[in-house]
């Protein structure tokens, strides 16, 4: 089983996993900043990993994340997840995306808990695919910040990305689709998206609540369809926009 700088590495075994040959196994978190690359290929998760504040995971391109369904770490939702308190860079590829999946060949929305970013956590990730969480992306209430260039979220369990009071989320040539609930919930915040399609989602394309007249909702390019609810639906005090 290979070693990195900052991590703490467990046994699959111990975890009930069955890794493939070759598998580099980690859980709970890092302690100073480390590079996933495709050598490493696939990176099992088996317990939460965290990213501190100050330290960056950066995942390069061609790099396959697997999340097991059980936590070894117990730290609450049983699932595994990935939690950023500081920074986390994906620098994946045209054609050779980062990919965060399940360990399971034939997953069921849900596998995983997600990735989730803490109040001052930040995100910037650019050719990469999320699929089979519970919540792709999770933007907690405070001053997150995630810029997502063609990244495709996927097969999500509930919100394929959910943005807490306060968020700031920017998407560009994204695509979100076939999540069993919405594609976008966003509460307060600021929000930009960019050739962005959102399609075959479960309830609403995107659910916005915005009743702090600061929060900004800007669209540009944006193709909405085959959702389950309506494709949007924005509150701001009384008024409801409704497409």
């Amino acid at each position: 089983m290979r070693r990195g700088l900052g991590l703490m590495w467990v046994v699959a075994a111990v975890a009930g996993l069955s890794a493939p040959a070759g598998a580099t196994d980690v859980s709970g978190p890092l302690i100073g900043d480390v590079t996933w690359g495709p050598a490493g290929n696939p990176w099992v998760i088996t317990g939460d990993v965290v990213v501190p504040e100050g330290v960056t995971l950066t995942v390069a391109a061609g790099a396959v994340v697997r999340f097991a369904a059980d936590d070894d770490q117990d730290r609450g939702t049983g699932r595994t997840e990935l939690v950023i308190e500081g920074g986390l860079v994906i620098e994946g590829e045209a054609g050779n995306p980062a990919v965060f999946t399940a360990t399971s060949l034939a997953p069921a929305r849900g596998a995983w808990e997600g990735v989730t970013v803490a109040p001052e956590g930040s995100v910037l990730a650019t050719h990469a695919v999320i699929e089979y969480a519970q919540r792709g992306l999770e933007l907690q209430a405070g001053t997150p910040i995630a810029l997502l260039d063609h990244v495709r979220v996927t097969q999500s369990n509930q919100e394929q990305i959910r943005a807490g009071a306060g968020a700031t989320l920017d998407l560009t040539d994204c695509v979100i689709h076939d999540g069993r609930s919405d594609g976008l919930q966003l509460a307060e915040g600021t929000y930009g998206l960019a050739n962005v399609r959102i399609h075959g989602n479960g309830a609403y394309g995107i659910e916005a609540t915005l009743n702090d007249p600061a929060s900004t909702l800007v669209a540009d390019r944006l193709t909405v369809n085959r959702n389950g609810s309506y494709g949007v639906y924005v509150v701001r005090g009384n008024a409801r926009t409704v497409v």
